[in-house]
């Protein structure tokens, strides 16, 4: 099983609530993959999953929304957690990409990989820092988003 959880963080330095400035109002989705089940999304540690939120299938995609709103000098806060099947045999890879939404600027990204501590990574793509079965890769804004690590398993 592979559990993903993905924070995204929305910020207001307006100043002043006088048009165009003032609260930042937007409707968003995650497009996950089909096999995805959806395990919560919290807005600011709460919980919108069956609330505010919508789960419906577009383009062959689990499809996530919900509506946030950043009042001016203030920042949202977003997780989403999910999950789905995955089975680490003998040898596995597992590969993601995670697609910027256009024209969203991004400054920073950070993916972390858990793994169990009978495998060890033996082909990665692109370089990561591993420490305690974690692997994190830290991305600039305009690098492509592609992580790909193949596993052997440790004789027991």
């Amino acid at each position: 099983r592979v559990d993903r959880t993905r924070t995204t963080t929305w910020i207001n330095n307006a100043t002043s609530n006088v048009w165009p400035k003032g609260a930042y109002k937007a409707y968003v989705r995650w497009y996950l993959p089909k096999e995805a089940f959806l395990d919560d999304l919290t807005v600011n540690g709460v919980s919108v999953f069956g609330q505010s939120s919508r789960v419906y299938f577009e383009h062959d995609r689990l499809v996530i929304a919900t509506a946030i709103e950043v009042n001016t000098q203030s920042s949202v806060v977003a997780e989403l957690k999910y999950h789905f099947s995955f089975d680490l045999a003998k040898q596995a890879a597992y590969v993601f990409t995670d697609q910027n939404q256009s024209g969203k600027i991004l400054n920073q990204y950070q993916a972390t990989l858990s793994h169990p501590q009978s495998f060890r990574p033996s082909k990665i793509t692109p370089q990561g820092n591993f420490a305690n079965s974690q692997a994190t890769f830290v991305f600039g804004p305009e690098e492509t988003r592609i992580v790909g690590i193949e596993f052997n398993s440790i004789a027991p």
